[in-house]
């Protein structure tokens, strides 16, 4: 009987053989379950890299828009009035 893993935690799923299948409304349900906790997670990770990817984008903005501004200085021209 093959194995199917589970990619949230690797643990191994033996399927019940197709008599079983037809019979079992309990496999139904845990394979409902699985394919929304697989969702779940998908979503998850993907939201993570998204996030990360838009904080180093908008960080690289920033530091692009502060070079602009010092044009090589330690500090902009108009932060010599207040110091």
């Amino acid at each position: 009987m093959e194995q199917f893993t589970d990619l949230s935690g690797g643990k191994k799923y033996n399927p019940p053989a197709p008599r079983e299948r037809k019979e079992s409304r309990n496999y139904y349900n845990t394979l409902i379950s699985q394919i929304g906790n697989l969702l779940q997670q998908g979503r998850r990770q993907a939201a993570y890299a998204v996030n990360e990817i838009l904080v180093q984008t908008y960080w690289q903005i920033g530091k692009y828009i502060v070079e602009f501004e010092q044009n090589g200085e330690t500090k902009a021209e108009y932060g010599d009035k207040y110091a």
